[in-house]
């Protein structure tokens, strides 16, 4: 192997790109130190030095005495795909999917710059209410590069959707920033979620990204959260089981 850059950071983005191919999936033991050292023709500190820098960022999970497993997000271990609720009390509030749509057109300049997409990309536009005993209290438009989720239809759309995109695309979300702030209802958002003009409604932007720190998510949420708390809390990683 050339030492055109650090040879550990060559080796890193080739593991990456493996991941990001699907040679290994989610909860998959990858090869040993030794092995890699040996494929790439490099020196066993370097493999696990590239191995360690992929388990930092959380792409990887080592195991004392099992090896070294592609980190697996989906599920309880997994980042929370919707923002989530607590009531007074601390309980979760588990909101159900109401009407959903998708369409697809050319990405307008504040989607490009929110996915760092080139001109000329297209997107999906997903728009979707989400409903506590019957009632909409949020309203979600997400968008998404049709180049990523080009089979992705409305009727795959289910409550967990990183498990969706995982299991259906081979997307894997590892890293949420989401960005809160209050506005008032205007006119279709008031429609939406049955609430007059003017209703204070929180709004939470999330960016969603990928191995690799890839943007693959842009998602803003209009919340009627009266009584609610807002809890972002994504659950710790775990090793396979």
């Amino acid at each position: 192997m050339k030492n055109g850059k650090t040879l550990y950071k060559v080796v890193r983005e080739r593991l990456l790109r493996r991941i990001r191919n699907g040679e290994w999936g989610p909860g998959e033991v990858i090869p040993n130190e030794f092995e890699i050292a040996k494929a790439y023709d490099v020196s066993q500190g370097t493999a696990r030095k590239a191995i360690a820098e992929l388990a930092s960022e959380g792409i990887l999970t080592r195991q004392q005495g099992r090896g070294t497993f592609v980190t697996d997000y989906t599920g309880e271990q997994g980042i929370p795909g919707f923002p989530q609720f607590v009531d007074a009390a601390g309980e979760k509030v588990d909101l159900q999917s109401g009407t959903c749509t998708v369409a697809r057109g050319p990405a307008s300049p504040a989607e490009r710059k929110a996915l760092d997409l080139a001109a000329g990309s297209t997107v999906l536009r997903l728009q979707r209410l989400r409903l506590l005993d019957g009632r909409p209290v949020v309203a979600e438009t997400i968008t998404l590069p049709a180049a990523m989720f080009k089979a992705l239809r409305a009727g795959d759309v289910t409550d967990g959707l990183y498990d969706l995109y995982q299991r259906s695309f081979g997307v894997h979300v590892v890293r949420i920033t989401d960005r809160l702030s209050a506005v008032a209802a205007g006119r279709k958002f008031a429609k939406d979620l049955r609430v007059s003009s003017g209703t204070p409604l929180l709004r939470i932007e999330r960016i969603a990204q990928a191995l690799g720190d890839q943007k693959v998510e842009w998602r803003i949420c209009h919340c009627h959260a009266d009584g609610f708390t807002y809890l972002n809390a994504p659950a710790p990683r775990r090793p396979p089981a």
